[in-house]
């Protein structure tokens, strides 16, 4: 053991002389940070909005997926909200007076700004639909405001991932099916563009809801002859394949329309229905080995929970990114120092080792 630690040593001492290992030794971590905030920033960044075209002749669901997607804007809204309350939250009296003022001053900030982030970041199914109803982000900047550093930048609203189109001219709803989807995909080919807000766009998407879709709806128990072509239902044409978010979405807002339907033509009580759906029991995270008082989890505590698997995970890396190298170096040297030292003029050792060989590789043979 002792000389392989002194081969490994000699082996590193050897590979630290390069510039290739100063390289990757600064530029790992880069990559690792890179590796964790570049996905994030193109989510952020990278994707551009996609426009999307909704036909609706029924008139029953255009409603449904337009107000779902934006449901799932505002949630998007909130979570910014959050973050950017606490990045910028200190309290104005901070900045000035002694030191030890200024550190109570924003401890203090931090716990009476603590309600407004609980009621931001509470995952009821009720939480969505009080936060718009109380004013939404307006109504909650407002009432962050008194909390916020004086030199907090505005808020930005993130951007929308999905924003409807109109129709291009010529185009109706309540044109010939086939006529329609021919004409459009002129557009889902990149080869036209419509218009948004007067800026040429391309189009992404285009969902089709057809005149009949009560025909088309799917319903346990009822005979296959009676559903005409449970295949052709609600039309999502889109050539891009790989995001499905937008096809995703709209699949349960209408899916979900469709079972409140239900509920009420079976006679049930929909308010009912939605009473015991928002029934839950708040959960709180304690510490025991904390403070009595400060039992309460935050985010502070859970990265610091998870911070030495961090770590491992980096140790792991880097001993299987060079373990490969300082053991093809052993073998090497192993057979070189074997071809000059033959075990045969050791006969008392085993053919597959000589008493010299970690001295030999170690001088250089």
């Amino acid at each position: 053991m002792k000389y392989a630690f002194l081969i490994a040593l000699r082996e590193y001492l050897e590979n630290a002389k390069t510039k290739g290992f100063w390289i990757g030794l600064f530029l790992f971590p880069a990559i690792i940070f890179g590796s964790m905030q570049v996905p994030v920033w193109l989510e952020k960044k990278g994707t551009p909005t996609r426009h999307f075209v909704l036909v609706d002749p029924s008139g029953q669901f255009e409603r449904v997926a337009v107000d779902a997607l934006e449901k799932n804007h505002q949630r998007r809204v909130i979570q910014e909200l959050q973050a950017y309350a606490r990045k910028h939250s200190q309290n104005r009296s901070a900045t000035s007076g002694p030191p030890a003022q200024a550190v109570s001053g924003t401890s203090a900030a931090r716990k009476s700004i603590e309600p407004l982030l609980r009621e931001l970041s509470a995952t009821t199914p009720d939480a969505l639909e009080r936060f718009q109803r109380q004013g939404g982000q307006k109504f909650y900047l407002e009432q962050l405001q008194p909390f916020l550093d004086p030199a907090a930048p505005a808020f930005e609203e993130p951007r929308r991932r999905f924003q409807r189109a109109e129709l291009p001219a010529g185009l109706k709803p309540d044109m010939e099916w086939a006529t329609l989807t021919q004409e459009l995909r002129a557009y889902l080919r990149g080869g036209k563009e419509v218009s948004v807000n007067g800026h040429a766009s391309e189009l992404f998407a285009a969902i089709l809801i057809p005149a009949d879709i009560e025909k088309r709806i799917v319903r346990p128990g009822v005979t296959a002859t009676l559903v005409p072509d449970p295949a052709k239902g609600v039309e999502y044409w889109s050539g891009n394949l790989a995001d499905t978010e937008l096809r995703e979405q709209v699949e349960r807002a209408i899916n979900e329309e469709i079972r409140r339907r239900e509920f009420v033509l079976r006679g049930m009580d929909l308010a009912t229905i939605q009473q015991v759906q928002r029934t839950h029991v708040p959960l709180a995270d304690l510490n025991p080995k904390k403070e009595e008082g400060q039992e309460r989890v935050s985010r502070v505590d859970v990265m610091r929970q998870w911070a030495p698997t961090a770590f491992v995970y980096l140790l792991w890396i880097a001993i299987f990114s060079i373990v490969q190298m300082l053991l093809n170096n052993t073998i090497e040297e192993a057979e070189k120092a074997k071809q000059q030292h033959p075990c045969a003029d050791y006969p008392d050792q085993p053919s597959h080792a000589s008493p010299h060989l970690p001295w030999v590789v170690i001088t250089g043979g």
